[in-house]
C-alpha cells in the first residue's frame, strides 16, 4: 500500500527571503516530511513511473557529483530492456543541472527531512539549477542528500520515407516524368509509389448517376502523408498527353490514414495522384 503524503507548494515566502538565487524551469513541490527509500519506492510516492534511478550519498567525501550515470534495466530473463543515461553537471553543492537520453517525468531532490519534487509535463530531457528545499533556520537550501529520477519510456520513434504515388496505367509522356493515367476499369489497379513500390490498390465504382467513387486502400506500413491536398484527381474524356501538373487537378482532398474514398464526375480516364509515406527503420545515431 502506497504511503499517502500531502504535497504542498514550496513556500513562496521562504524562497523570496533566500539569500541564494535559485532557478529551474518548473516550480518545485515541497513534500514535508519526505520518506526515503529505494528509487522505485520514492518514485511511487510522486506518480506512476515505470523506471526510477537514485543517486545516493550526494556530495559525500567533498566531491561534486558531475558525471554520467547510466541506468540499466533488465527483464526477468536478464535481457537488457531499457537504458537511460543521465548527465549531472554544474553541481556546486547547492544546485545542479541534468540531461537525460530518455525524458524525465519527475526529479526528487532530498535535503534535510524534506524534498523538492520537480514535475515535468510534458516530460523533459534537461533542466538547470535544481535545488533542495529551503532550511527555515538560515533561509538557504538544505544540502542535497540524494536525487531520484522518475520516468516512463519515450514513445517509440517512427520514421518514414516519402513518395509520390500514381494509379497504374499509361504514362503521360514517354520519358522523364513517370506519372500515369488510368482508363476507367472495374478491376483493381495498383497504386504505385516511387514508380516501383506497390503502395496499395485503387478501385473505380460507377454509381449509375454520372459519378464514380474512387477508393484507395494502402498496404500495411503505408499511409497518406498528412499534408494539404495529399490526394489529387483529374478526369479526362480523352486520353491526355503532355506533362501533368497535379497542383492543377480539379479535385483535391486532405487525406490521412491508410484509406480514402471520394466521389467525382464520371470520366473515361483518370489521373490519381497521392502523397504517401512508408514506415522504415530509423537511422542509428552514434554518440
Amino acid at each position: 500500500m502506497k504511503t499517502r503524503m500531502i504535497l504542498t507548494l514550496a513556500l513562496a515566502l521562504a524562497m523570496g527571503l533566500s539569500s541564494v538565487a535559485l532557478a529551474a524551469s518548473v516550480e518545485p513541490v515541497l513534500v514535508n516530511p519526505w520518506q526515503s527509500g529505494n528509487a522505485a519506492f520514492e518514485c511511487s510516492q510522486v506518480g506512476d513511473y515505470m523506471y526510477a534511478y537514485k543517486i545516493d550519498a550526494w556530495g559525500d567525501g567533498g566531491f561534486y557529483m558531475d558525471g554520467i550515470y547510466v541506468a540499466k534495466f533488465y527483464d526477468e530473463w536478464g535481457v537488457l530492456e531499457h537504458v537511460n543515461s543521465i548527465t549531472i553537471s554544474n553541481d556546486n553543492d547547492i544546485t545542479f543541472d541534468w540531461i537525460a537520453t530518455n525524458s524525465i517525468g519527475a526529479v526528487i531532490v532530498k535535503g534535510g527531512p524534506v524534498a523538492n519534487v520537480f514535475f515535468y509535463a510534458p516530460p523533459a530531457y534537461s533542466d538547470t539549477e535544481l535545488y533542495a528545499p529551503i532550511n527555515p533556520k538560515n533561509l538557504n537550501p538544505y544540502g542535497i542528500s540524494h536525487v531520484t529520477f522518475c520516468w516512463n519510456p519515450d514513445p517509440e520513434e517512427v520514421c518514414y520515407d516519402y513518395e509520390t504515388a500514381w494509379a497504374d496505367g499509361t504514362r503521360y509522356i514517354d520519358s522523364g516524368n513517370w506519372a500515369t493515367f488510368t482508363p476507367y476499369t472495374t478491376e483493381q489497379v495498383i497504386f504505385y509509389a516511387g514508380q516501383t513500390y506497390e503502395a496499395g490498390w485503387v478501385t473505380f465504382t460507377d454509381n449509375g448517376d454520372d459519378t464514380v467513387t474512387i477508393s484507395i486502400e494502402l498496404n500495411p506500413g503505408w499511409s497518406f502523408n498528412p499534408v494539404e491536398e495529399s490526394l489529387k484527381i483529374q478526369g479526362y474524356d480523352e486520353a491526355p498527353s503532355g506533362n501533368p501538373s497535379p497542383g492543377g487537378f480539379a479535385y483535391k482532398y486532405d487525406i490521412t490514414g491508410s484509406s480514402a474514398s471520394v466521389t467525382v464526375p464520371a470520366a473515361n480516364f483518370y489521373g490519381v495522384h497521392g502523397d504517401v509515406r512508408v514506415e522504415v527503420a530509423c537511422p542509428v545515431i552514434l554518440p
